[in-house]
């Protein structure tokens, strides 16, 4: 399976959140950061305005208080697939 078709498998219309700069479509994983406030979330997201049906892999802060989001990084598909080969080349050489 294509690394694209992971990122649209599970994304439907069904959206976890919303504001006016992107929607998550999918959140993958929750981590726990030591706060019982906050959390750091990897998530399937799209951006308002940009023309595509390919959401990016999003890693971001999350305040479950104020229910916002924080500072994060956003990836591309192709920036998405390089991290990967470069997290498992690592994680297997060591």
């Amino acid at each position: 399976m294509d690394l694209i078709d992971v990122f649209l498998e599970g994304t439907s219309d069904n959206i976890e959140y919303e504001d006016e700069y992107f929607k998550v479509l999918k959140i993958i994983k929750e981590i726990p950061t030591g706060s019982i406030y906050y959390v750091k979330r990897i998530q399937l997201v799209k951006w308002n305005g940009k023309q595509t049906d390919i959401p990016d892999l999003d890693i971001r802060t999350f305040d479950k208080r104020t229910k916002k989001y924080k500072k994060g990084i956003t990836l591309s598909i192709n920036e998405s697939k390089e991290l990967y080969k470069a997290l498992a080349e690592y994680f297997n050489s060591n």
